[in-house]
């Protein structure tokens, strides 16, 4: 098991004390309140603050591990306002969270009924423009740094094996219900954390050192150890937890195994640049042959099973690729094969697998001609198939349902958050998550189609991959990309509405800017 390191909660303590906020309160509890469910929509019972909340209260606060002799009071503290006593809470965590809280909603402070919103049962909502009111009461110049607050919010997580910042980061946002608003005006993705492990839980008398004792306690840092060897997992009595990646954003490898090892066949699909093809080459690896073929519309039967061709003056019959690959799967049964079908959708694929779509049941076999001979077929359990499909393009038609049915689908979004770990801007502070981020939620929000939107992967240039594998960009280089790859892109989804354009991306950069006009008017707007 792993936890995560104390020189890395020590870095996140560091950039969330580096940030003045106003009204901390206001965040940490907005916070907790985002954590129990609390939404826009629907009305919330007050009991849901003491029934539910304090998992999350212990994540955001806590200061003390199973292990340790925790005082009477303050066993917790803001992480928005860790530079002093002064303004937090004293009470125990499990007191303040039954009462405070419960008292800042129903309560009669001015700041909260501008986000909070009570029915007669005294039920509770945030009001529909609840993050541009919290913005504005609390976010200053700087908002909050999404990877230190993951951080720190999992300083008390047991990890099954290490995972990104990126996973990590998902995890939280998921965690706490974190929207896309949320994420544009709340947090910043610019702010990095070395993100390293141990085997041991981290040090809280560190993590406590650093805050400094409370006035007029003296053996706060310190305290008595309870003689347990062992840390409680998920208990009502800890605040060790197991961690889950809850995020659905990401398509594991080992999915893909698990998947085709027992349903033999699955669909990639979604947007371009969303890590399809990566996942095929990856996937490719773990198997003896791997054959690739593209669909397009002309791409017949005699080509995937067989058929007669014409050679010179004579008419011939030649099997097709599929069936010479099934073939040599059936002869080498201790192997694994994989066929990749890029574009599977671009083709009449009811009429170029024909009768053998019942074959892909693996228990099953049909009859067909070969060479004027009726022969059985059957695919064998070793060899796999992957189609990919692009589901932006408008040009092409649906899958048959016959095949549709016996292919497992994965969609694989746009997912933003890979930029964190993965890229680097070496000549500004912008930050190609939130710019992407921004970019697709503009989109979503103007043409209403999930389909249409910008993949992650028009940010892996390969030729830009450094030594730790990060693809460092610059702003003349990122300048020619969002000109001539990027805007083209959003130009064809929004129909070349000029209107709609500058919905999705603003008047300056939908003008194809060079230069410092540029670099200012895409750091304006990632911000």
């Amino acid at each position: 098991m792993h936890y995560i390191s104390t020189e890395s909660i020590k870095e996140s303590y560091n950039k969330l004390t580096s940030i003045n906020f106003s009204n901390q309160s206001i965040l940490h509890i907005f916070l907790i309140l985002k954590g129990i469910g609390v939404n826009s929509l629907s009305y919330s019972p007050l009991d849901d603050i003491k029934n539910h909340a304090l998992p999350y209260a212990q994540d955001l606060g806590y200061l003390f591990s199973p292990l340790e002799e925790a005082p009477e009071k303050n066993d917790f503290i803001n992480p928005f306002l860790m530079k002093e006593w002064a303004t937090n809470p004293t009470e125990k965590l499990s007191k303040w969270v039954g009462g405070r809280i419960k008292n800042n909603v129903i309560g009669g402070a001015t700041t909260w009924r501008s986000f909070i919103m009570q029915d007669a049962d005294e039920d509770f909502k945030f009001s529909y423009n609840y993050v541009s009111e919290i913005a504005k009461l609390t976010i200053g110049e700087s908002k909050i740094p999404l990877a230190a607050i993951a951080v720190w919010a999992n300083r008390f997580t047991q990890f099954p094996e290490k995972v990104s910042l990126s996973e990590l980061i998902s995890s939280f946002c998921t965690r706490f219900h974190i929207t896309q608003e949320e994420l544009n005006l709340l947090f910043e993705t610019q702010t990095s954390i070395n993100l390293t492990f141990s085997d041991k839980l981290h040090s809280t008398q560190d993590i406590r050192a650093l805050i400094g004792n409370p006035s007029g306690i003296q053996d706060w840092i310190q305290t008595k150890s309870i003689n347990n060897s062992t840390i409680l997992v998920d208990d009502d009595n800890t605040v060790i937890r197991r961690f889950q990646n809850m995020s659905n954003s990401t398509v594991k490898m080992d999915t893909l195994e698990f998947i085709l090892s027992n349903y033999y066949q699955l669909i990639l699909s979604g947007p371009p640049a969303t890590s399809k093809s990566y996942l095929v080459s990856e996937l490719s690896k773990k198997y003896a042959k791997t054959t690739h073929i593209q669909f397009h519309p002309q791409y017949s039967y005699q080509q995937f099973m067989g058929g007669y061709f014409v050679e010179g003056s004579n008419v011939v019959f030649r099997n097709g690729l599929f069936y010479e690959f099934v073939k040599e799967a059936k002869a080498n049964p201790n192997n694994k094969y994989l066929l990749v079908i890029d574009e599977i959708n671009r083709a009449n694929t009811g009429q170029v697998f024909g009768e053998t779509i019942q074959a892909l049941d693996r228990n099953e076999s049909v009859q067909i001609m070969v060479d004027k001979q009726l022969v059985e077929f059957s695919i064998p359990k070793n060899l796999h198939i992957v189609g990919t499909m692009n589901t932006t393009d408008r040009s092409i038609g649906s899958i048959d349902y016959a095949l549709k049915r016996r292919f497992l689908n994965i969609y694989c979004p746009s997912n933003p958050k890979l930029l964190i770990d993965l890229t680097k801007v070496t000549d500004s502070s912008l930050s190609l998550c939130d710019l992407l981020e921004k970019i697709n939620m503009n989109l979503q929000t103007t043409i209403k189609n999930k389909e249409y939107v910008i993949g992650h992967g028009v940010f892996f240039e390969t030729s830009l991959k450094n030594k730790d594998g990060v693809f460092e960009w610059n702003i003349p280089l990122l300048e020619a990309l969002f000109n001539y790859k990027i805007l083209p892109l959003i130009e064809d989804f929004c129909g070349n509405e000029v209107e709609y354009i500058v919905d999705v991306v603003g008047e300056q950069l939908a003008k194809r800017l060079t230069g410092e006009d540029f670099k200012k008017a895409i750091e304006d707007f990632a911000k």
